[in-house]
């Protein structure tokens, strides 16, 4: 697959790349928790959260997925900003797991 600034990026690495988003998107629930329990915390967490975000939204940016799942997976992250309530942040964090999965079983089988 060649990126907006033409160079490639095997199928394998992508879906590498990806378990690693997954992980990284996961750890965000026990910071969260951390976060509302230990106000020190809390920056750590902010900072954390803001630049994974960013970096997801770079991935999307830099490799054409051409996949809906995207614009999914952005606005459920988007949407991490706004949530305070525990259960809501975690049924987020989990769909964006889950659609982060789903298109690495996509790229798995068809490329990107």
């Amino acid at each position: 697959m060649t990126t907006i600034y033409n160079s490639t990026i095997s199928n394998k690495l992508t879906c590498e790349y990806l378990d690693f988003l997954i992980n990284k998107v996961f750890a965000l629930l026990p910071m969260f928790e951390e976060a509302s329990v230990l106000n020190d915390k809390r920056n750590n967490f902010l900072v954390y959260q803001n630049n994974l975000i960013q970096t997801i939204n770079g991935n999307i940016s830099l490799i054409n997925y051409d996949n809906i799942i995207t614009l999914d997976i952005l606005s459920h992250l988007q949407s991490l900003l706004d949530v305070s309530n525990h259960d809501d942040y975690k049924r987020h964090v989990l769909k964006v797991c889950n659609l982060l999965s789903v298109l690495r079983r996509d790229v798995k089988r068809n490329g990107v």
